[in-house]
C-alpha cells in the first residue's frame, strides 16, 4: 500500500515537472520570436532567421503584422482619429 501511494506521489510529481517544462518551452519560442521581430524592425528586414526562428514582417500604410510561418503572431493597427 505504502509503494502504491509513494509511486502515485512520484507520477504526479514527474508529470508536473513535464508540464512545467513544456510550459517554459512554450514561452521561451514566443520569446525568441518576438527579439527576433524587434531586430527586424530595427535594421528595416522583413524576413528574418534565427536560433531555428523564421519571421515574416508585413506592413502597409495603415498595419503592420508579424508572421511565423503562417501563423500571424502579431498585428498593428493604425487608429483613425
Amino acid at each position: 500500500m505504502g509503494l502504491a501511494i509513494l509511486v502515485t506521489i512520484t507520477s504526479l510529481v514527474i508529470s508536473e515537472i513535464n508540464r512545467q517544462q513544456s510550459h517554459i518551452a512554450r514561452r521561451q519560442h514566443e520569446q525568441e520570436v518576438l527579439i527576433l521581430a524587434r531586430m527586424a524592425v530595427q535594421t528595416d528586414q522583413k524576413i528574418l532567421e534565427a536560433n531555428g526562428v523564421n519571421i515574416r514582417i508585413e506592413e502597409s500604410k495603415n498595419k503592420i503584422a508579424l508572421f511565423e510561418g503562417n501563423k500571424e503572431i502579431l498585428h498593428v493597427s493604425k487608429v483613425k482619429g
